[in-house]
């Protein structure tokens, strides 16, 4: 279960995941060692991403480093899983939870800790979720999911830079256009997916 955009796309991700469980193999020891579980790694990244709602914006330097430990444990819980061989698909919506949940929580906390319009980061939240759902039942019936433009890493960074300069403006830009975006995109997944639906049984 997925929402890569194709299967390049998903060949390429796959290539990449098989180099970084080489590259972990050392630490996914030590932590099988200790009977830690690719769940354990995803909640303790979980609560790393909640821990941001609780810090004040003028400690932006912890702000930054609870979300680098959640960058960090969201990649090491899927090649830990593989490891251990306990990879399924239920492991893969948890993943998945956690993975998205930062671009969930971000755009609230931007409403807290910097005063951004309400409107803007929900229209962005709710489009970006609306369309990752819809790029999952895409997939679930092998349909063609077109390239899309992910931003989940470039949202924590300008988030970041938007507390240490408190300077809004690129965010609530950043805002409004993937809002727009994501919505475009969301249509189109509909119309996909109706159309897919829709067909004749002799087509």
């Amino acid at each position: 279960m997925d929402y890569f955009s194709g299967d390049q796309e998903r060949k390429t991700q796959k290539a990449f995941a098989k180099k970084r469980l080489e590259v972990l193999k050392p630490l996914l020891v030590f932590l099988t060692d200790l009977k830690i579980t690719a769940n354990h790694v995803t909640w303790l990244g979980v609560c790393f991403l909640l821990s941001v709602a609780f810090i004040p914006a003028t400690h932006y330097w912890l702000v930054g480093v609870f979300l680098c430990l959640y960058v960090l444990t969201d990649g090491i819980d899927g090649p830990l899983a593989r490891f251990q061989g306990n990879n399924h698909e239920g492991g893969s919506i948890v993943d998945i939870y956690a993975d998205q949940l930062g671009v969930v929580l971000l755009p609230i906390m931007a409403i807290y800790h910097l005063e951004i319009s309400g409107l803007f980061a929900t229209a962005f939240t709710t489009g970006y979720l609306l369309f990752i759902v819809l790029a999952l039942y895409q997939n679930s019936l092998n349909l063609f999911n077109r390239n899309f433009i992910r931003v989940k890493y470039p949202l924590y960074i300008i988030y970041f830079l938007s507390l240490v300069f408190q300077y809004t403006s690129v965010l609530k830009w950043f805002f409004a256009i993937f809002a727009v975006y994501y919505w475009v995109e969301s249509h189109l997944s509909i119309l996909r997916i109706y159309r897919h639906f829709d067909r004749k049984p002799n087509d």
